[in-house]
């Protein structure tokens, strides 16, 4: 088993973006979703942490990014309430594939998009971590601090 690359080491260096997406709509399908919806105040937003630099290819010549949700509760009860309200709601897999032309039209305004750090700007000693490390540090600013 190889080591994974510092990021320094890639041939392309991580740009990690968080995008905020309107997801009112799958929610509205069933009984309990609209109940969510309602009890959420009328609108479900889900907000993602993805690569702009990391693209993938499913079954198609578009290419499309993995997003990653942001979707974690701070507290166990918390948790476990998301997670009842998302199956009793019908939405099994938060994690999502979207093309890069939708996610590239909607990065274009400021209040669904933010970069939260471009690794091609940084120093060369904060490249000293694996992508994974660079991910992990990324998805806990976004946790961790209201970006919408």
């Amino acid at each position: 088993m190889s080591e994974e690359k510092l990021i320094k080491d890639r041939e392309f260096q991580p740009c990690f973006c968080a995008i905020k997406l309107d997801e009112t709509k799958g929610y509205l399908e069933t009984e309990s979703g609209r109940a969510l919806v309602y009890r959420c105040g009328g609108k479900i937003y889900g907000v993602y942490l993805y690569d702009s630099r990391e693209v993938t290819y499913l079954c198609s010549p578009e290419t499309n990014y993995y997003l990653l949700p942001e979707v974690t509760p701070d507290d166990e009860r918390g948790r476990e309430q998301l997670d009842s309200d998302l199956t009793e709601a019908n939405i099994d897999e938060l994690d999502r594939y979207f093309t890069c032309a939708k996610i590239d039209s909607l990065a274009k305004v400021s209040e669904y998009h933010k970069v939260i750090r471009d690794y091609e700007q940084s120093s060369s000693e904060d490249r000293e971590v694996t992508y994974q490390e660079a991910l992990d540090d990324a998805l806990e600013y976004v946790r961790g601090n209201a970006l919408f």
